[in-house]
């Protein structure tokens, strides 16, 4: 799990005690490392006490300077401490896009954060959630306090494709998670989840419900499958775990059960929509699991971003020593 350069979106710079900037300074070995605070304050749009333009630059100025400075204080004391650490602020606008356009100004191979909330509850925000949808480098969502290694790390796979998941995903899916779990040291699973059909159909239909050894079936088909793909990646069958019921439950209890410290997800994009959407399943997975999630996306999923955001941000950004 080597990377050439990470991006640590900050939601505040105020303090060091950040978990994603804990998180991102224990995987750095040897990467280029930079803070990024994107700065909106969507309540100065159009408010009626900011009637002029250049009052509205005022304003904006100062926002911006003011998270400037916050961040100056973080880089000095993380230099002093012998981190080379760069950092960039910038008011952006939507915040997730202004995260993605830097990290693709930038060539980051990794971006980290936590929930995009400066305050209040750990649960994802929308701003998360578009940022999960949308970015094109692998997203690590630290939901952890950002210390403890990963001594457990999982990939949730779905080798059927169900949900017009493409094939491929799951193949960055196990790499990634693999690679992660030689890096630690840690103990890998490949997890997918058979929903049993007395939990999709909850009440009995004469002649409907398959036989009890069809869904046995469906559960050694399932290891095999999951074997399969794992075998692809030198991995061992025996990392293959089959959980009965449905994911948005047994992902979460199976991360708390086996003390999984790291989470890996595809997010998908549904091209026959207008929108980039994330199924509920995933979603539910997301705000639940009291881990870290790593995040990723298919080949060429880049394409499909590029033609969506902005390339350049609303405004120029300033670089430390600001």
């Amino acid at each position: 799990m080597a990377f050439s350069k990470i991006l640590v979106a900050l939601s505040r710079t105020d303090t060091l005690e950040q978990p994603a900037l804990k998180r991102a300074l224990t995987l750095r070995n040897g990467a280029k490392l930079e803070l990024l605070r994107c700065v909106y304050e969507p309540n100065l749009e159009g408010s009626p006490l900011v009637t002029r333009e250049e009052d509205y630059i005022d304003v904006r100025d100062a926002l911006v300077h003011e998270a400037a400075n916050g961040l100056r204080d973080i880089v000095d004391e993380l230099r002093k401490r012998g981190e080379t650490v760069d950092a960039t602020v910038v008011w952006d606008y939507p915040v997730y896009q202004g995260i993605i356009r830097r990290a693709l100004a930038t060539n980051a191979d990794l971006v980290v954060s936590e929930s995009l909330r400066a305050i209040g509850p750990r649960r994802l925000s929308s701003a998360d959630w578009d940022l999960v949808l949308n970015c094109p480098v692998p997203l690590l969502m630290v939901k952890s306090d950002g210390t403890a290694a990963y001594g457990h790390v999982a990939a949730a796979v779905d080798p059927f494709h169900t949900r017009a998941k493409p094939a491929a995903l799951d193949e960055v899916i196990v790499a990634e998670a693999a690679d992660a779990a030689r890096t630690f040291g840690a103990r890998f699973s490949a997890v997918h989840c058979v929903v049993p059909f007395a939990q999709i159909v909850p009440f009995e239909r004469e002649g409907k419900r398959p036989p009890a050894e069809a869904e046995a079936n469906l559960i050694d088909t399932s290891r095999e499958a999951v074997a399969r793909l794992l075998a692809k990646h030198g991995v061992d069958a025996q990392a293959a775990r089959i959980l009965r019921g449905p994911p948005g439950r047994m992902l979460p209890e199976f991360v708390e059960r086996e003390g999984v410290g790291l989470l890996t997800m595809g997010a998908l994009s549904r091209a026959q929509m207008a929108d980039l959407v994330i199924g509920s399943t995933a979603a539910e997975v997301l705000d639940n699991v009291e881990c870290d999630l790593l995040i990723v996306k298919p080949p060429r999923f880049f394409e499909t971003v590029a033609a969506r955001i902005r390339k350049e941000p609303l405004t120029e950004p300033l670089f430390y020593p600001f």
